[in-house]
Formats: C-alpha cells, sequence, structure tokens
C-alpha cells in the first residue's frame, strides 16, 4: 500500500499595515485610550497538536520607555508598557491578541499562539499622557518568526503621524482712559491714584480652552515688575500706569496656566492706576501697554 501526502510549510500571512494618520483634537486630564488599531494574521500549515511559539520582535527607533500602566479596559487587562517619542508625544503601547492579549515591549517578545491554523491581531494603542501633548510621527515594525520554523517569517510595519490642533478662542483689546491726576496727588514717590478696572474678554464659544498665558510689556518683554515702561509718545515724566490683579501688583512675564474646564466668555480683571516714580515731576499724557500672550493647547 503506497500512501502520499502533501506537507505544508508554516507560514504566516499579514494582512496590511497598521497606519495612523489623524488629528485627535484636545486631550485628557488623565492617562487614558484616544486610539486603537491593528492588522490581521493568518497563521496556515502550522502544527495542531501544540500552541506555536512565536517571537514578536518589536523595533522602533527613537522610543523610549515611561512606564507600565495598569490598564483596565478592554481588550487590555494588567501591565502594559508605554513608550514615548518625545517628552510631549502622546504614550505608546503594543500588543499581540489571540485568544488573549499579550502586551508587547520592545525587542524579542515570546509568545505561545493557540495550536492549529488560525488568526492573530498585533495591535497599536495610542494613550493621552494626560498634559500637553505635541505632533508627533514614529515608524515601529514587529517582525515575526517562529524558532521551530524557518518558513514562518513576516512583518508588520507600524506608522503613526499624530496631530493635536488645539482649541482656540477670539480675544477682544481693551483700551482704558484713566482720569486726570493733580500733582497733588502724586506728591511722594510710590504714592498711587485713579484706580480704573480693565477687563479683557476670552470668548470659546462651546470649547473648552487650554492655554499657558503670560501678561508681558509691550515695550520691554523682559520687565517682571508691574509698572508698565512708558510709551515713546508719553509726554509726562515721573509718573507711570501700575497694573494689578485681585488687589495684588501682577507680576508680568510670570506665565500660568489657564485650564477653565468649560466654554463661554472668560474674563480677565485687572486694575491700572497711576503711581509715582522717584524722578521729578513733569505734566503730559502717560501710557503704557500690555499684551496678554495665550498659547493654547
Amino acid at each position: 500500500m503506497a500512501v502520499s501526502g502533501l506537507a505544508h510549510a508554516c507560514t504566516a500571512v499579514v494582512q496590511a499595515p497598521i497606519i495612523v494618520d489623524r488629528d485627535r483634537p484636545g486631550y485628557s486630564d488623565s492617562i487614558r485610550m484616544i486610539w486603537d488599531d491593528g492588522t490581521n494574521v493568518s497563521f496556515n500549515g502550522c502544527p495542531n497538536t501544540a500552541p506555536l511559539e512565536l517571537t514578536v520582535d518589536l523595533q522602533g527607533a527613537g522610543l523610549r520607555w515611561v512606564m507600565d500602566f495598569d490598564f483596565t479596559a478592554w481588550p487590555v487587562d494588567g501591565p502594559l508598557p508605554l513608550y514615548e517619542t518625545g517628552p510631549n508625544s502622546a504614550l505608546i503601547g503594543f500588543g499581540f491578541f489571540g485568544d488573549t492579549l499579550r502586551p508587547l515591549r520592545l525587542g524579542p517578545n515570546t509568545i505561545h499562539f493557540g495550536a492549529g491554523p488560525g488568526n492573530a491581531v498585533p495591535m497599536l494603542f495610542v494613550l493621552s499622557r494626560g498634559s500637553r501633548m505635541e505632533d508627533f510621527q514614529t515608524n515601529v515594525s514587529m517582525q515575526l518568526s517562529a524558532p521551530l520554523y524557518p518558513s514562518l517569517a513576516g512583518t508588520v510595519p507600524i506608522s503613526i503621524d499624530m496631530r493635536f490642533p488645539p482649541t482656540t478662542c477670539r480675544m477682544q483689546d481693551v483700551s482704558e482712559v484713566l482720569q486726570d491726576v493733580s500733582i497733588a496727588e502724586l506728591r511722594d514717590p510710590g504714592d498711587t491714584a485713579r484706580e480704573k478696572p480693565v477687563s479683557l474678554l476670552m470668548d470659546c464659544g462651546i470649547v473648552i480652552p487650554r492655554a499657558d498665558i503670560v501678561l508681558t510689556d509691550t515695550h520691554d518683554p523682559g520687565n517682571t515688575g508691574s509698572v508698565l515702561t512708558p510709551t515713546s509718545d508719553s509726554t509726562a515724566e515721573g509718573v507711570a500706569v501700575q497694573l494689578l490683579s485681585g488687589g495684588s501688583e501682577v507680576q508680568l512675564g510670570r506665565p500660568w496656566f489657564f485650564n477653565p474646564g468649560g466654554g463661554g466668555v472668560h474674563t480677565f480683571e485687572y486694575t491700572a492706576r497711576y503711581i509715582r516714580l522717584a524722578d521729578d515731576l513733569k505734566p503730559g499724557l502717560i501710557k503704557g501697554e500690555a499684551v496678554l500672550n495665550v498659547d493654547y493647547w
């Protein structure tokens, strides 16, 4: 009796690369998933008597490990290694999903995949880092092999280009005129007079802004005090315009993080007043200008 048959090599076929090319406006205040993607890999001609031992070699130039994050949302259950391309990139994780999800680390990973022919899904996870994020691009590859089956070889290319366009708001310029002041009201250096509220409006509509904000002296950006530099068309001497916020002198050039938690119209309240300087007084016009720089993210 003669028996003939055809032996099939154990192979892996990668359906398609993983390509992420997206805008993701805004960010989360916590570490959470903002995008996931994957592709299908089919295994054919592999033995069905025992689990298939795979080596998944994860390679990504420029990726740096940040943390193992204890993830509790499907399909991740447990610690997921997270990587970054820079201090303000999103966080990136990788996994290999067969009967369960195996988190992947950079370099070789050994995975035992269920017996016989079947499918698996290499996966990419992009997470908000819980703070400011900038646009980033990177390329990663998952190289598949099986120590016992040299015929099995495949590569899953991964390309990520993710952008984080900021939400912006409309700002309203404001110009205020202080009441005239007499020399008698400003007799000594440090005397102040004629306080007047100055309100700057930020109209955000329905969007929720997040921004780094700094108030600077238009004519001396290095000014860290509260007294504005007189404009070139000022004619008065020995007096200047001083700015206050909440009853205290402002500190020009000092940034702060603005996160109101909601949209609508937001108001920045200041007070302007005259302040007597050490120089001799000379009547005339005194002007000062400041700019509120808003860096949205």
